[in-house]
């Protein structure tokens, strides 16, 4: 099925949080593997330290796609993510901005 989206104004595929593709943004040497669900303003949601982003309930990742674009992520280094694994939160925190900017988020929740 096919939708219109809100904040481009083309269609685009209906996906829920069990059939969105696994993507990656290349960063700095490194490629994020990253999913995409929904439409309107962006927000990031942040796993745990050593998670993936199959760690994701579907069913919360799909209510919050109703309003908004989520995005969930591996880090560098953390399961399809190329790179080193962050040592610090400054790190961790690096990754987060750097896919933000890699998807042209000038404003994002998080």
């Amino acid at each position: 099925m096919l939708i219109l989206s809100a904040s481009t104004g083309e269609l685009v595929e209906d996906l829920n949080a069990t059939n969105s593709k696994t993507q990656f943004a290349k960063i700095k040497g490194r490629e994020i593997a990253y999913r995409s669900i929904g439409t309107g303003d962006p927000m990031i949601l942040c796993q745990r330290f050593r998670g993936n982003l199959d760690d994701w309930d579907p069913a919360f990742l799909d209510q919050l796609a109703k309003n908004y674009q989520v995005i969930i992520f591996n880090y560098s280094g953390m399961a399809s993510s190329s790179g080193n694994p962050g040592e610090n939160m400054m790190m961790f925190a690096a990754d987060i901005t750097d896919l933000a900017d890699a998807l042209g988020f000038d404003k994002f929740l998080l």
